[in-house]
């Protein structure tokens, strides 16, 4: 199982680099030239056959996922996938989205031209070479100022090389990965042990979150990564680090600023609320977050990062989890259509909206008749 799970992932890998932009050449060793004009060729123009590729690596991973997570697995299991996953993607190129060059670059602005990333954007760097590879150069820096502390110590060390600053960038996802993996680890030992190791492998197998932390990163990881310490923090009785936590959480995307009000609100009138109720109420508040901004943007996979991330604490819940599985591979899946055409027409966003809905409205009525049936033998 293990080995497979490697392989699969390892074939993430070789995938990724079908989509390197072509303004990019990370290595200038011969067999890796060679490597990647091939891998642009399947990319690029061989769209059919990438498209197909990755629609067969995304079933790959969602079987082995559910085969992880129905067997009963060691502790030593659970460490073995996860420094597997945190190792090979480390070699991954970010495919599916241009976010980490943007982070890069929100940094640089800071650490190398020393200017105030609020109030320049890349394009008032015309003649920086890393404009040349990065999207949605016209944006100021759209962050809270967590994130831009958080980065500002990869970007120094990068000494303004890329190379370095790109694998040190990959180095503090994985961190942010590894990290909330342990602490749903740590919140499980108190809240539920006997499921501890199945729902932290929930979500770290979770092939959503391979792709969308770590394969192709974005700060929701980190912003999930501060929410989940404030969570452990107040299972320990801690409140104030606890709220600063999930401050510095929501100072990175201020997505988890309702549960911030939440929690201060919990701990100036110390009231208390059931384990799996204040873990529900923060999923609600989270899809209703994510609804709101799908509505005034667009449904991004990495969006569900801390969805994901917070139903992994309630193992129990098989419902919540197989419908936060069926949301993961619809997200996933609209990837497809532009894999296939190479560009956002209408036609390919309609298909997105299209490919994700349909699963979704499918396994509704599969979920109320369960509900249902289960209703029935209960009166029975």
């Amino acid at each position: 199982m293990i080995f497979l799970y490697f392989l699969t992932l390892l074939s993430w890998v070789v995938y990724s680099y079908s989509q390197i932009d072509l303004n990019i050449t990370l290595l200038q060793l011969p067999w890796f030239l060679s490597f990647q004009h091939q891998m642009i060729q399947l990319g690029y123009f061989d769209r059919p056959l990438s498209t197909a590729i990755f629609l067969v690596l995304l079933a790959f991973s969602y079987i082995l996922y559910f085969l992880l997570v129905v067997r009963k697995n060691s502790l030593k299991t659970l460490l073995i996938i996860t420094g597997v996953i945190a190792f090979t993607c480390l070699l991954a190129y970010p495919a599916f989205s241009y976010d980490i060059f943007n982070y890069m670059f929100d940094a640089r602005i800071v650490t190398f031209y020393h200017q105030n990333p609020w109030t320049h954007k890349a394009l008032d760097f015309p003649a920086d070479l890393w404009t040349r590879f990065m999207h949605w150069t016209h944006r100021n820096y759209p962050y809270g100022p967590s994130w831009i502390a958080i980065t500002l110590l990869p970007s120094f060390l990068g000494l303004g090389k890329f190379i370095p600053t790109l694998l040190l960038f990959k180095l503090l996802f994985i961190a942010s990965y590894l990290a909330s993996t342990y602490l749903i680890y740590r919140i499980l030992k108190r809240t539920n042990p006997v499921k501890a190791i199945k729902g932290t492998m929930l979500f770290a197998a979770n092939p959503l979150i391979i792709i969308e932390s770590l394969l192709s990163p974005h700060n929701e990881s980190l912003t999930l990564s501060f929410l989940l310490l404030g969570i452990y923090l107040m299972l320990l009785k801690r409140g104030f680090g606890s709220l600063v936590s999930t401050a510095l959480s929501a100072g990175i995307k201020y997505s988890t600023a309702p549960l911030l009000l939440l929690d201060g609100y919990l701990v100036w009138t110390k009231r208390k609320i059931e384990w799996s109720e204040r873990i529900l109420v923060y999923i609600v508040i989270m899809v209703l977050v994510t609804m709101g901004v799908i509505y005034f943007r667009e449904a991004y996979p990495w969006y569900l990062i801390p969805i994901v991330g917070l139903a992994a604490l309630l193992p129990d819940f098989s419902k919540l989890q197989f419908g936060v599985a069926v949301l993961s591979i619809a997200f996933l899946l609209r990837y497809a259509p532009f894999l296939y055409v190479g560009d956002y027409t209408p036609q390919v966003q309609f298909t997105k909206n299209l490919i994700m809905i349909v699963p979704v409205v499918l396994i509704l009525p599969l979920l109320t008749f369960r509900a249902l049936l289960g209703k029935y033998r209960k009166i029975s």
